[in-house]
């Protein structure tokens, strides 16, 4: 669930941390921690401040000591710093960035600045241009995906095998989980934060109220079948002595790992990893590989959307802002059921072509 504001872990201490370096610095802490604040998502929160720490950092090696100081020059210095040392940490060595991170942390600069000439403008009647905001940046193809959909095939291997799990506590807790991702469009940070009030009842239809990224409320209807696994899920729950209230996690751990007893101290979310193991491990034991992810779950029910209701219903249905993406999921998993390769009947040996142009 998004956080509150006020939740978010001494804001304040890294507010000031970052305004050390600004002249003013009442000025500068009180900016970046309204700037802050003003976000609805706890994530973005923290995102933001993260890309503000980074290029801070950057600032104080290379004399940018306060916001005059900052101009296009430096801005597309930073961009090309980004781009050679702002990716993931490999043994402590920093690699490449890519487009889209660059473009991200560039897109959060900007906004910080845009909100900083504001302000600065309001006190004082002086203009200072944001030089985040004229720089090129790079492209970045939306249309192309690397996330690949379970074909209809994987994916009935996938259902057939959860089904004939035996009814075990964790198997239907597994199940269950499963149901949901392929049975809606959430993210795993999404699932792992559903709470027992937010499985509900609406006339005859059961429906899953969750807080997606960037702090999206979403409410929607359940398949009839992804609810009955959460209800298995439940009951087993209450039979175990678990039962699940409002405020309590809907998904939780069924052993404590820190000492092996079952039912002691499991009261709490289940983490990202675990629900991307879970879903790893059971695509693995129904043959289909150790490869699937939540994200490959989102973008299995895309297709099977954009199948059966048309690219636009599916676009509204996962919150996509454009087509571009979900037409480059489909197409994704097309491309894995069937080559388009697979038409040039040319390149078989014994083709009446190939007879016949032989002497």
């Amino acid at each position: 669930m998004m956080k509150k504001p006020t939740e978010v872990p001494s804001l304040k201490s890294m507010a000031l941390a970052l305004a050390k370096s600004r002249r003013h610095i009442p000025f500068w802490q009180d900016l970046i921690e309204k700037f802050i604040r003003n976000r609805l998502s706890a994530k973005t929160q923290k995102a933001y401040l993260g890309d503000l720490q980074q290029f801070f950092t950057w600032g104080k090696r290379n004399a940018v000591g306060q916001f005059e100081d900052i101009d296009m020059k430096k801005a597309i210095e930073y961009r090309d710093y980004l781009r050679s040392f702002g990716g993931r940490c490999t043994k402590g060595i920093p690699g490449e960035g890519s487009f889209a991170t660059v473009g991200r942390k560039i897109s959060a600069l900007s906004s910080f600045f845009d909100f900083a000439t504001r302000e600065i403008f309001d006190l004082s009647g002086k203009t200072v241009p944001n030089p985040f905001r004229r720089i090129q940046r790079f492209r970045v193809d939306n249309s192309v995906t690397t996330t690949e959909a379970l074909t209809k095939k994987e994916l009935r291997q996938l259902m057939d095998h959860i089904d004939a799990l035996p009814p075990t506590l964790i198997n239907l807790r597994d199940r269950a989980i499963i149901k949901i991702l392929f049975g809606l469009v959430i993210r795993n940070g999404a699932l792992i934060n559903l709470k027992g009030r937010d499985f509900y009842t609406q006339g005859d239809r059961f429906k899953i109220k969750y807080t997606d990224k960037g702090g999206k409320l979403f409410d929607e209807i359940l398949h009839p079948l992804s609810a009955q696994a959460l209800i298995d899920y439940l009951g087993a729950m209450e039979r175990e002595g678990k039962v699940v209230m409002d405020d309590d996690p809907l998904f939780r751990p069924v052993h404590n790992r820190s000492n092996g007893h079952q039912g002691e101290n499991t009261n709490k979310h289940l983490s990202v990893n675990q629900v991307t193991n879970i879903l790893r491990r059971h695509c693995q034991r129904a043959g289909i590989g150790d490869w699937v992810t939540a994200h490959c779950a989102k973008a299995t029910v895309t297709s099977e959307l954009v199948e059966r209701h048309g690219v636009h219903l599916a676009q509204r249905k996962t919150k996509h802002k454009k087509t571009d993406q979900v037409v480059a999921y489909y197409g994704k998993r097309r491309e894995r059921e069937v080559s388009a390769f697979d038409d040039l009947d040319y390149l078989v040996t014994d083709s009446p072509q190939t007879k016949t142009s032989q002497p």
